[in-house]
């Protein structure tokens, strides 16, 4: 088997990537996230052959992250994959130490990763000494059943004892959430079911409710007892029912687009640096950076707020998955509180006239009632280099992280 350094066989390359991971993208996301990258640089794609087969693969990309007044570059793994039936013959680690001399990360300011929590590199990366920090994901539940079913682990983790109570009630309750009603047992992918059934009607604020309490409950006994408590308040329903009555417009323009004038891009460039503070972490937003993330190939929609010039936007993308579309928002930004809350409830429409079954975002402020928040994926870092260590790692794990889906992408 031999290493190779290079992105000639980009079609082989996304087959295989799609075949490691459901909806990984299309060669067209493939070009644009590597190749048209602002800091692209080819040799900065590694994978193993055996035989005419790619059985491993990893990649790079070079950013630079804004910190402490100062641009610093950093090294970002952006995909790593060993075949299913290549694993356990040491190839990640081969291509791990190969990629990392070729790079030279010894001698690199921040190497940084963004993995599951759930997930084994982010185990072994932490055992290694690697720092790390929960990034603030928030889900807009669109199409109930097939997000629940899809991503369960995401919202409940690998916990047994609640899968196994899912299991053996799932047949005998039906949950009705706004207009859609759900077998539990299909949750757990079981195909049993019951004659006598329970139907318990909950509200989207008590479901993102039951998640998070979820997340922070120590026993299955917690949660169970947590449950019971927000499916009787009726507060929640109250709060359902605000959320959907809106915010009004104070006068603002709200213009949709799917591109934008030069003067528009040149706003977007302001508002960043206008909602940039000095402490606040990020990374680079200069005009190229821009012109990329508008560039993006299941680009679905543009949000302007404005009133005179713009207050607040949102970029929005489609992301396919085998049974479900996503709809992401690669990057928002506001200068108007107002505004911002305006453009929540835009995003919120966009979603649901496109058809999309989820939105996902990301944000250092609360998306709003009906909104789950999910710490279930982190920002991993390690610095090599002892004196950068002190000056920077206390900051990367405390100062504000300004960040949105296109850096992730």
């Amino acid at each position: 088997m031999e290493i190779m350094n290079d992105d000639t066989p980009k079609k082989q390359i996304v087959d295989f990537l799609n075949s490691e991971h459901d909806g990984w993208g299309s060669i067209q996301y493939y070009e644009w996230k590597f190749d048209k990258f602002p800091d692209y640089k080819k040799e900065h794609t590694f994978y193993i052959k055996d035989g005419e087969d790619i059985v491993a693969f990893r990649r790079a990309v070079l950013k630079e992250l804004c910190i402490d007044n100062n641009n610093i570059q950093v090294i970002i793994w952006a995909y790593a994959a060993v075949s299913e039936k290549s694993r356990g013959q040491g190839l990640f680690s081969k291509i791990r130490d190969f990629s990392n001399d070729k790079i030279d990360t010894r001698h690199s300011s921040i190497e940084m990763s963004v993995v599951s929590k759930i997930n084994i590199p982010f185990k072994s990366k932490v055992k290694k000494g690697w720092e790390y920090r929960d990034l603030p994901y928030y889900f807009k539940i669109l199409s109930t059943k097939k997000v629940l079913k899809d991503y369960l682990d995401d919202f409940i983790g690998k916990n047994y004892h609640l899968t196994t109570l899912i299991e053996k009630l799932g047949k005998y309750v039906v949950l009705k959430i706004e207009e859609e009603k759900i077998n539990l047992n299909v949750l757990a992918e079981s195909e049993k079911s019951s004659f006598f059934k329970f139907k318990i009607e909950i509200t989207q604020n008590q479901l993102k409710r039951f998640v998070e309490s979820y997340k922070k409950s120590k026993s299955l006994k917690e949660t169970i007892i947590n449950s019971i408590k927000i499916f009787l308040d009726k507060d929640s329903r109250e709060n359902d029912r605000k959320a959907k009555r809106g915010v009004t417009d104070y006068d603002f323009e709200i213009v949709h687009k799917n591109s934008l004038s030069e003067t528009e891009k040149g706003e977007l460039y302001n508002i960043y640096s206008k909602t940039l503070n000095l402490e606040d972490i990020s990374f680079r937003r200069d005009q190229e950076d821009i012109e990329h993330m508008l560039d993006y190939p299941h680009l679905k929609d543009i949000i302007l707020i404005k009133k005179d010039e713009i207050q607040a936007f949102a970029v929005l993308g489609d992301y396919f998955r085998t049974n479900m579309l996503e709809l992401r928002v690669l990057d928002m930004r506001w200068t108007n509180r107002d505004a911002f809350q305006l453009l929540t409830k835009e995003i919120e429409k966009t979603g649901e006239k496109t058809g999309a079954d989820l939105i996902i975002s990301l944000s250092n402020e609360d998306l709003g009632p009906t909104w789950i928040k999910l710490n279930s994926n982190a920002l991993l870092w390690d610095i090599p280099d002892n004196e950068m260590k002190n000056k920077y790692n206390e900051i990367l794990k405390t100062s504000p992280l300004k960040v949105g889906f296109y850096d992730l992408l």
